[in-house]
C-alpha cells in the first residue's frame, strides 16, 4: 500500500512473528508475513474515486504505492489504453500488481533511477499517490522530485488522511493516539496532515490544487445526516470537552476522513495571492511546545 519505512528491533535476540500470533498493531511493523491479509483486502480494493478525480484522459500514468493492484482495476477499467506503472516496495504485493499493470518497480521510491528504468521526464503525465505519503519519511522531497519527472501538464491526484478528524479529535481529549492496523492511526504513518498543511505540503513543491474533494466514513456520515439541516454553529460535545463547527467549510475540516487533491505543475506567477500565502506566507501562530530555525515557514 505504501512507500513505507520498515524498521525491525536490533539485536539477536530479536525474532520474527507470524501475523497469527500478533498481539498489538505495532508488532506489525516487524512481523514476517503479517501484511498478508492486507495483501488480498487492497487487491480487491477499488479507488473509482481517485479515477473520477482526472481532468483527462492519461496516457502514461505512475501509481505511487501501489500495493497489490487495487487502484489500478479502477483506472484501467476506465482507460484500457493508458500505460500504467507502479511502484510498491512490497515484493508479494508488487507480484499481485503486475496482473493488472505494464510495470511494477519493486523499491521506495526515493531509491529508483528513472532514468536506468527507461524513463525520461516529461514522459508521465498522471501520478496517483493514494495514501502513500503520510508513510514517506521526505513527501516533500517526493512531490519535488515528482514535480522534475512529470509533463509540464501532467495531474497529480493526491488522498491524504485527515488528522483533524472529529472522532480522532475526540480520542486525543480522552488521552488517547492509537495506532491501529489500518485507518488514520495505521502504524505505519510517520507524518500526518490537517487541511492547511496538505495545501502547504502541495503548493511548496510546485503545483497548484485544481480540485479538493474529501471522503468520510460511516460514523461521520451518520452524523452529518442528522447536524445538516441545522443551523450554524454546531456544537459538538464530547467527554472532555467541545468542538465548534462554524461554517460549511469546517465541517469538511473536521469530518473528513480522507482528502483528496487534482494538483497541477505551477509557477508561482500563475498564482493568487491566497495561494503564494501557502509558500511564501508566515505560518499562522500555532502552540505546540517546539522551535524553528530562523527563516523556516
Amino acid at each position: 500500500m505504501a512507500d513505507r519505512l520498515r524498521p525491525r528491533p536490533g539485536g539477536a535476540a530479536a525474532e520474527p512473528q507470524a501475523a497469527a500470533q500478533l498481539r498489538y498493531a505495532w508488532q506489525r511493523l516487524s512481523a514476517d508475513g503479517a501484511a498478508d491479509d492486507d495483501t488480498d483486502r487492497y487487491e480487491n480494493s477499488r479507488r473509482d474515486d481517485a479515477v473520477g478525480m482526472l481532468s483527462f484522459e492519461p496516457h502514461f500514468a505512475l501509481d505511487v504505492g501501489c500495493y497489490s493492484g487495487g487502484a489500478a482495476r479502477s483506472i484501467k477499467d476506465a482507460f484500457p489504453q493508458c500505460r500504467l506503472w507502479g511502484v510498491e516496495p512490497d515484493a508479494k504485493a508488487a507480484e499481485l500488481a503486475r496482473r493488472r499493470m505494464d510495470k511494477v518497480i519493486v523499491a521506495t521510491f526515493d531509491t529508483i533511477d528513472w532514468a536506468a528504468q527507461g524513463l525520461r521526464a516529461g514522459d508521465i503525465d498522471t501520478v496517483f499517490l493514494l495514501d502513500v505519503l503520510e508513510h514517506m519519511y521526505n513527501p516533500w522531497r517526493a512531490l519535488e522530485s515528482l514535480r522534475e519527472l512529470v509533463s509540464p501538464r501532467a495531474q497529480l491526484v493526491i488522498s491524504l488522511p485527515n488528522v483533524r478528524n472529529l472522532f480522532l479529535l475526540r480520542d486525543l481529549m480522552n488521552g488517547y493516539w492509537r495506532y491501529r492496523d489500518a485507518g488514520l492511526l495505521d502504524s505505519t504513518h510517520i507524518r500526518f496532515f490537517t487541511e492547511h498543511e496538505a495545501l502547504r505540503l502541495i503548493y511548496q513543491t510546485g503545483f497548484r490544487v485544481e480540485r479538493h474533494e474529501f471522503t468520510i466514513n460511516a460514523e461521520t456520515a451518520s452524523m452529518y445526516e442528522q447536524w445538516r439541516d441545522r443551523p450554524f454553529p454546531w456544537r459538538v460535545e464530547f467527554e472532555r470537552g467541545s468542538l465548534l463547527i462554524e461554517n460549511q467549510a469546517e465541517v469538511r475540516g473536521f469530518l473528513a476522513a480522507q482528502h483528496l487533491f487534482l494538483a497541477r505543475p505551477a509557477l508561482k506567477r500563475e498564482l493568487g495571492a491566497e495561494e503564494l500565502r501557502l509558500i511564501e506566507g508566515p505560518h499562522p501562530e500555532t502552540f505546540a511546545l517546539g522551535f524553528d530555525r530562523p527563516g523556516t515557514l
